[in-house]
């Protein structure tokens, strides 16, 4: 496919994560000529200004960042980590091809991929009868690492070799306690594109069945890899990743040009009726026409006016 065909693969982080910790998959999406946009999120930063911040202000940001692209007529795979899974649904609301095209509007979302991801905020309660658990002390606080790394490493990186764990314990940042809090615009389900639900059996943070719970719910079909939390900091697990994405985009791509192909099609068989029927009428006319004439010509031969000659009545 030529550049321009191919779709755009915006990436959503996680929380406590940056674009960076995900250099691996993007480098290899990147490796096989597609485009990759990765914005950071406005929740997740090194700074106060994330306080206060919620999934909807990440969700504006990321929107208003995404349309000039569809603007332009890009198709776009959104492909989203943990919390950004969040987000992910809050922006492809709307925002779909399916929906923009009814719009008379260019471009738009095809697909969603979700990896190991909450869907919707009510995801991040915890099941019911169990206790919401509190977040690290002080991870606002510029003195206290985001995440303790006891903690991390066992709920984030469980299977990740520590060199790796280590740098990405060096990587990671403050993110908003509010990112949770208000409801959601959209759900998972209203979505009108394709979703692909990457579900991680050795995950220490969503329990693999919950997974399967949320992606049966948002309607999406189900990948899984046997991995914790975060795959793409695996090699192999990268690569099956960039596999899954690669096909859920070619997928989505094949299915909008039949959609395209059968409208076109339709579009042909409405034009091909209404000439047929405008035929026809032209037919029915000149059949009637021809009656007409016929039934005038034998009054000429028996010597008879026509209607119109005959004294006291009016022309036809």
């Amino acid at each position: 496919m030529a550049t321009q065909e191919r779709p755009i693969i915006l990436f959503i982080h996680g929380a406590w994560h940056v674009p960076l910790h995900y250099r691996h998959l993007i480098d290899a999406l990147r490796s096989r000529g597609l485009t990759v946009l990765a914005p950071t999120l406005l929740t997740t930063g090194y700074g106060d200004s994330v306080d206060g911040k919620t999934h909807l202000d990440d969700a504006v940001h990321i929107r208003q960042f995404l349309l000039p692209y569809l603007e332009q007529g890009r198709k776009v795979v959104v492909v989203a980590h943990s919390y950004g899974g969040i987000v992910a649904t809050e922006v492809a609301g709307g925002l779909t091809l399916k929906e923009r095209r009814s719009r008379g509007q260019k471009g738009g979302i095809i697909s969603v991929v979700y990896i190991a991801a909450l869907l919707e905020p009510s995801d991040a309660l915890p099941p019911p009868g169990q206790a919401m658990p509190p977040f690290p002390p002080g991870w606002t606080n510029g003195n206290i690492r985001p995440l303790h790394e006891d903690v991390a490493r066992v709920v984030l990186y469980n299977d990740i070799e520590k060199s790796r764990q280590d740098e990405a314990l060096r990587m990671l940042v403050w993110q908003s306690e509010l990112c949770y809090v208000p409801a959601a615009t959209y759900k998972a389900s209203d979505i009108q594109a394709t979703k692909t639900y990457v579900a991680c059996k050795k995950d220490m943070i969503i329990p693999l069945e919950r997974q399967y719970q949320r992606a049966k719910i948002a309607g999406a079909t189900i990948q899984e890899l046997d991995c914790g939390h975060s795959p793409f900091l695996l090699e192999k697990k990268t690569a099956s990743l960039v596999e899954i994405i690669i096909n859920t985009a070619t997928v989505a791509m094949q299915a909008d040009a039949y959609e395209q192909a059968e409208e076109q099609r339709r579009l042909r068989e409405r034009s091909y009726t209404i000439y047929l029927l405008g035929f026809l009428e032209f037919l029915h006319i000149k059949a009637f026409s021809a009656l007409g004439t016929q039934a005038r010509g034998p009054a000429k031969g028996l010597g008879l006016k026509p209607r119109s000659e005959a004294k006291g009545l009016p022309p036809v």
